[in-house]
């Protein structure tokens, strides 16, 4: 329909169809199979105003909740399921969202087009996908950014990107269809850890990029998995019963393995 709705509980699989200009402030969705997909037209959105906080309290761990519409306020997600963001870009000042992933996972599939607000992401939260966030990004101790994914590729930022010490920057690594995270703006690394998994077989003397920043990355990422890279920056990754030695190689304004 085309009303509004306070709060929303969501038991299982399913769907919400919001008409024109209808919204919703909150939403739980509870332990379940499947996802439960929350879409409309053009105009139809999630929240009730810019300055409205809208709480997302997801519990279920057998499917994801997926919006396909607006989003309009500040977002947080809560609990440790999975949330999947598919609204592109819209030519509208309706799409203004700033996210604050406290628990779970946020994929971002489309793009969050505000320039001016800042994403961040604490302790116990995840930030992946391959869509593209027009402002910055700060992720907190305990918090990952999984930039690059071979399943869903690599994230865009537009703004900066700040690293706090304590904070993870997971990237998959694969042979043919890798691709870097990109940040327009600055890269500030306070003291993450370069999460770095093998999901694919390397080819050997084939370099990596990991991180690539327009502007500059504030200091070299010095631990792998939690442990000190080698003399040489090297550091080891396992796949399918093999180990394959690589080297972290940092300029200005990359990261490459």
């Amino acid at each position: 329909g085309g009303r509004q709705f306070w709060a929303l509980s969501a038991r299982g699989s399913g769907a919400l169809t919001l008409e024109s200009y209808a919204v919703i402030n909150g939403l739980v969705m509870e332990e379940g199979s499947g996802d439960f997909t929350v879409s409309g037209g053009a105009t139809a959105r999630l929240g009730m105003g810019s300055t409205h906080t809208f709480y997302i309290h997801q519990h279920s761990l057998a499917g994801s909740l997926v919006y396909d519409c607006l989003m309009l306020g500040e977002y947080m997600k809560m609990g440790p399921g999975k949330l999947i963001l598919k609204r592109a870009t819209e030519s509208t000042s309706l799409n203004e969202s700033v996210l604050r992933v406290i628990e779970g996972e946020v994929e971002v599939q489309g793009v969050l087009p505000d320039a001016t607000r800042i994403h961040r992401v604490f302790g116990g939260g995840t930030l992946s996908g391959s869509g593209r966030i027009a402002s910055s990004v700060t992720v907190h101790p305990g918090g990952t950014l999984d930039g690059s994914h071979v399943s869903t590729n690599a994230m865009t930022i537009g703004g900066a990107l700040k690293l706090k010490r304590g904070s993870s920057l997971a990237v998959d690594l694969g042979s043919q269809t890798h691709e870097a995270l990109q940040v327009a703006g600055a890269v500030t690394n306070e003291g993450a850890d370069m999460r770095l998994a093998l999901a694919e077989r390397p080819r050997v003397g084939v370099p990596l990029t990991l991180v690539a920043s327009g502007t500059a990355i504030s200091a070299p990422f010095s631990t792998v998995n939690g442990a000190a890279l080698g003399p040489a920056g090297d550091f080891s990754l396992d796949y399918d019963g093999e180990s394959f030695k690589f080297v972290l190689e940092q300029t200005v304004a990359q990261a490459a393995a």
